[in-house]
């Protein structure tokens, strides 16, 4: 899976996970990606190589893979719901990681795109994904330009770098008890 194609399926489960949480966490993730990536129907006049996003004062254009979820790989497919998977049997998990990293902001109270877009990072940062962590968090802080608000990707990167920052202490404390 090429670069692109990551980024999209990193989206696929930002929407996955965003639309899941709109329904209060109720019924199988499953069906939530059934619906959004098997939409196959598209306005004709939304279909492009490349789609512009204004972000701030700069315009940004951000290369799509597909048309629709629907016309995204298999592979892409299967790493966005694992993903989005991952995030859900974890929630709550991860929930409290968040909480404890966002001490001046009341967790209910993030943007929703944040706070799923930090969900599903830092569900990617699980060993299960073998994803850097570097390329996790400039992805998450990418996305969040796209579909976030002006501050977010400075909020998601903040919170990012923080969590970061556990997960290499923890790390290092393993490797040393190892020796």
């Amino acid at each position: 899976m090429n670069k692109d194609e990551k980024r999209q399926a990193r989206i696929l489960a930002l929407q996955m996970f965003f639309s899941y949480e709109q329904q209060n966490f109720e019924g199988d993730i499953r069906d939530v990606f059934n619906e959004i990536a098997g939409l196959d129907e598209i306005d004709d006049d939304s279909k492009s190589d490349d789609l512009a996003f204004v972000t701030g004062e700069v315009l940004e254009v951000v290369r799509v893979v597909a048309d629709s979820p629907a016309q995204l790989s298999d592979e892409a497919k299967k790493y966005a719901f694992d993903i989005a998977q991952f995030t859900a049997e974890n929630r709550e998990r991860i929930d409290r990681i968040l909480s404890t990293r966002t001490q001046n902001w009341a967790f209910d109270r993030l943007g929703a795109v944040d706070r799923n877009l930090l969900r599903i990072a830092i569900a990617e940062f699980d060993k299960k994904f073998d994803a850097p962590v570097k390329v996790v968090m400039n992805e998450a802080i990418e996305i969040a330009k796209v579909f976030g608000s002006d501050d977010s990707a400075k909020f998601v990167n903040a919170i990012l770098d923080k969590v970061k920052l556990v997960k290499v202490k923890k790390e290092e404390k393993k490797k040393q008890k190892q020796e």
